[in-house]
């Protein structure tokens, strides 16, 4: 980038954010000073709650922007993550690069919440016998998941109703 256009996204970047003095996300909540408190972009945001702005005419996310101004470029392949839980916060000492697999599993998203559990929505536990895994692929890295009880009850239950329905 130009050092000309760089410097006028970086003042638009800092005149379309906020001190948030009223934050009661994890890192906030934990300090009493102001310099460590989220900074909340203010500007225009996408579906999802991140901040965006147009640099030299490309949409850009505005913490990977405030983090590559301030803190350095993002290593390849990895996600920067909003250490304090704020998708509008772009402090750059509440960003951190990490792999996706983290950035899915750091927050209470459905990704964790299904890692986390022992038991299958009927209570069969997941164990190496009673386990069914998926191939990996780029959505599940580590393979799907599946009870093998669940699986045959509904296989069954199939097979059943194909049969009434030819008879």
């Amino acid at each position: 980038m130009t050092g000309t256009h760089l410097t006028g996204a970086v003042q638009r970047l800092w005149a379309k954010s906020r001190i948030a003095t009223d934050c009661d996300c994890r890192l906030c909540s934990a300090t009493t000073d102001p310099s460590d408190k989220c900074i909340v972009w203010l500007g225009g945001k996408t579906g999802n709650g991140y901040g965006a702005f147009k640099v030299l005419g490309r949409m850009t996310a505005i913490h990977r922007f405030s983090y590559e101004t301030h803190v350095g470029p993002i290593p390849a392949g990895l996600h920067v993550d909003h250490r304090c839980g704020v998708r509008a916060c772009i402090a750059p000492s509440h960003l951190e690069p990490v792999t996706c697999r983290e950035n899915l599993f750091r927050d209470d998203t459905p990704a964790a919440r299904n890692a986390a559990k022992t038991h299958c929505d009927n209570g069969h536990e997941f164990t190496a016998e009673n386990t069914y895994r998926g191939r990996p692929s780029k959505k599940e890295p580590n393979g799907s998941r599946q009870c093998r009880a669940c699986k045959r009850a509904w296989y069954a239950a199939y097979r059943e109703r194909l049969r009434k329905a030819g008879a």
